[in-house]
């Protein structure tokens, strides 16, 4: 498979969310490696360009207008990356000996005769594209003259090497305009004209290596290791071939913004048709009208659940028509919900006397329901039918050990529907004996994650062995006989409470559902035989929507390998065509 043939059936290869940014890299790792042109005998070899640049470095140095390194190290084995021998013709080079190297310079702030001029002045935030046109900003001569700020041609490159945006990428611009940059950003301006574009090509080719080899890490600002970074060696082709490089990857880079172009009309395209039909569902006012929507998501069905998100949407739809009532009916032998809650207060009342529960405090009604309830429905807070524990109030930390009792957070609830009690912290035993004696974990009880990812829950084992950090609570029904543990965690986990709980989280920070808020949700709660109905109903559905998103999942791990072997094969061959040129 050629390069050629690759993109040409890259469609059938790209419905994996990495496709088309896998294939970039590709794309500049072959053209670095001089994969992407051909030889031809006109060119000059890059050891003659190399000796115009030295020639220029010391026409520089001779005119007091540039002092650099005279002698640079010789490139060894080890200072190649990846070990890749380069074509006949090219050579290897230091960054530092293709261009002026030098930083940016900010004039002060707080005089106004420095701003608001003619000259571009280029910081981080004007570094999101290939090449630099205009400036947010702009300083005036006098600016220039009074600061340490440089004039910086046409044809240089801007390159971010201290900013909060070097997480990912390295920003890296070709200038097209004369203009000045901020001292955040360091300018190499070659010393043959024609060069930067290329030299821009290799710093994105190997920016994974630059990435993890030249960045200093442990500060709360990552930055690059300037000195380091120029010894960084690089592929140098003749000047010749570098344009040809560069016109190459741009015509590839385009095909690229094609590809990626469709594939987000696609994208948007399958959550417009599945968020309409999921919004459907929940709007539905009635029997026929709820028919018609499950109708429409029938037909479009391949559409609905052609994304995890769209999987996830449908999942939370029939989560939420189940906790409104739409997926059963009443039935006449059902308990009325006005015994179910008399039974619910009886047990409170025993588990109060035998000190396992404190004294059930009174809670107001539920006014401004978010819906309107079947008849035989009834909508109460939840903290009437359930205890609500915060594990550990005092917000403080535990002392952590080396070995002792497990200690799980909200991180600890992984996956779908498990705790993880071995990768956390641990505890001391003391630590457990005060959790013990301060609440109680009844049948039925389960954990809700409330500091920081909000809304997951889990089952918890009755048996202690575990103590439990305050960014979980415990939700345990009074009554397991008239409220299912089922069905509570089903509607806890629902979008219904879910929107309660976003109201009550605090912003600044952390997210923090506080206790209160968790205490007060409003209920939906029908008769303990409809909720072993819903209960059961949800039992198939949710595992079919966890079983799609599962092949989802699947389907782009095989995707994303038969890319990665696709273009390995690429690459292979395109290698082997060119040895020898």
């Amino acid at each position: 498979m050629t390069l050629q043939t690759l993109l040409d059936r890259f469609d059938l290869l790209m419905d994996t969310p990495e496709s088309v940014p896998k294939l970039r890299r590709f794309i500049l790792q072959l053209a670095v490696r001089g994969r992407l042109s051909d030889r031809r005998a006109s060119d000059e070899p890059a050891a003659t360009l190399v000796e115009r640049m030295e020639a220029e470095k010391e026409r520089l140095d001779a005119a007091g207008e540039y002092k650099y390194q005279k002698t640079m190290p010789p490139i060894e084995k080890d200072d190649i990356p990846f070990s890749f021998s380069v074509p006949k013709g090219w050579t290897w080079v230091r960054l530092g000996n293709l261009g002026k190297v030098y930083g940016g310079g900010t004039p002060k702030k707080s005089n106004s005769a420095y701003w608001g001029g003619e000259i571009p002045w280029v910081s981080p935030k004007d570094m999101n594209g290939a090449v630099i046109q205009s400036t947010e900003d702009k300083i005036t001569q006098k600016g220039l003259e009074e600061s340490s700020a440089k004039l910086v041609p046409p044809g240089s490159l801007l390159i971010v090497g201290r900013s909060g945006i070097l997480e990912r990428k390295l920003p890296v611009a070709v200038t097209a305009v004369e203009c000045t940059a901020n001292q955040d950003l360091k300018v190499l301006t070659p010393f043959v004209s024609g060069m930067a574009r290329y030299i821009r090509l290799i710093l994105k080719g190997f920016e994974p290596h630059i990435l993890d080899e030249l960045v200093k890490t442990g500060t709360t600002v990552r930055s690059l290791k300037y000195t380091e970074f120029q010894l960084h060696s690089y592929p140098l082709p003749p000047i010749d071939e570098q344009q040809r490089i560069v016109e190459t990857v741009d015509g590839l880079m385009d095909e690229c913004d094609a590809l990626e172009e469709q594939q987000e009309r696609e994208h948007a395209l399958q959550v417009q048709v599945g968020t309409a039909a999921t919004e459907a569902l929940q709007s539905a006012d009635d029997a026929e009208q709820l028919r018609r929507a499950w109708e429409r998501v029938s037909e479009h069905f391949d559409t609905v659940t052609a994304t995890p998100k769209g999987v996830d949407a449908l999942r939370q739809t029939i989560l939420q028509l189940a906790v409104q009532g739409r997926l059963t009916k009443y039935a006449p032998s059902d308990t009325p919900v006005e015994s179910l809650l008399e039974r619910v207060e009886g047990q409170k009342q025993r588990l109060y006397e035998e000190g396992k529960v404190s004294k059930p405090k009174s809670k107001s009604a539920v006014k401004d329901e978010p819906f309107t309830l079947p008849e035989d429905w009834t909508w109460v807070r939840l903290c009437r039918i359930a205890k609500v524990d915060d594990p550990n109030p005092s917000h403080r930390m535990p002392e952590y050990v080396e070995e002792g009792i497990p200690f799980i957070s909200a991180e600890s609830l992984v996956g779908r529907d498990s705790i993880d009690f071995s990768s956390g912290k641990k505890v001391k035993q003391s630590t457990l004996s005060e959790q013990i004696e301060r609440f109680s974990i009844l049948p039925g009880s389960f954990a809700l994650s409330r500091i920081g990812t909000i809304g997951k829950t889990r089952f918890l084992p009755r048996e202690r062995t575990y103590c439990m950090s305050h960014s979980l609570c415990v939700i345990s029904p009074y009554s397991p006989n008239s409220v299912s543990p089922d069905y509570l965690r089903r509607v806890v986990s629902s979008g219904l409470v879910l929107e309660q709980a976003v109201e009550g989280t605090q912003s600044i920070g952390v997210p923090d559902l506080g206790m209160g808020v968790i205490r007060s949700f409003k209920v939906p709660l029908p008769s303990k035989e409809e909720q072993e109905r819903i209960a059961d109903i949800l039992d198939h559905l949710v595992p079919l929507c966890d079983s799609l998103e599962d092949q989802l999942l699947q389907e782009n791990a095989v995707g994303d390998r038969l890319l990665s072997e696709s273009l390995l094969t690429a690459g292979q061959e395109r290698e082997t065509l060119l040895v020898g040129q």
